[in-house]
């Protein structure tokens, strides 16, 4: 039982997340039916107004129809609001304002600091005088011709090698 059980479990672990992935999808999803669409029935509604308030509506509508027909420069004036009912308030006054209101007043800045952009390890140090380059022409020679010459090893194995074809370099 044991060794089938170690044998199945990989098997038992996909079939149960299978199954409960399955299970995440709602019924509906998988049998689709078509659901029939009811047409909406009409309907109105209807305000009642009193007769002075229809009296003043309708003077508001004359008034706009009036306004827009006296040209294209009248059209900012005629946005009357027709429910508008209440009735219509006079300009509020301008505040009187002193005169230092008015006067420009120039701001004081405050001296700025000057602060180096630098950080501290990129300052400015004491100038070291500028040394030329060392001279190793000598050692560079001397280390060329170490490399090229060939170990004992090579050079047996060079000799076993055929003379190259004539023509070919």
């Amino acid at each position: 039982m044991r060794r089938i059980l170690h044998a199945c479990w990989p098997l038992a672990a996909v079939v149960a997340f299978t199954a409960a992935l399955a299970l995440q999808i709602p019924r509906k999803a998988l049998f689709f039916r078509a659901v029939a669409l009811e047409r909406p029935a009409p309907f109105a509604s209807f305000t009642e107004f009193g007769a002075a308030e229809y009296a003043a509506i309708m003077q508001k509508v004359r008034m706009s129809w009036q306004m827009r027909s006296h040209g294209a420069g009248a059209l900012a004036e005629s946005q009357i609001g027709v429910l508008d009912l209440g009735e219509e308030s006079q300009p509020p006054e301008p505040l009187e304002l002193p005169g230092s209101f008015f006067a420009h007043h120039a701001l004081e800045q405050p001296a700025a600091p000057s602060v180096p952009l630098s950080p501290p390890s990129l300052a400015p140090a004491e100038e070291l005088p500028q040394l030329a380059p060392p001279d190793d022409t000598a050692e560079a020679l001397r280390l060329r011709d170490q490399l090229l010459v060939l170990p004992e090893s090579l050079r047996t194995v060079l000799e076993d090698v055929p003379p190259p074809l004539p023509g070919i370099e």
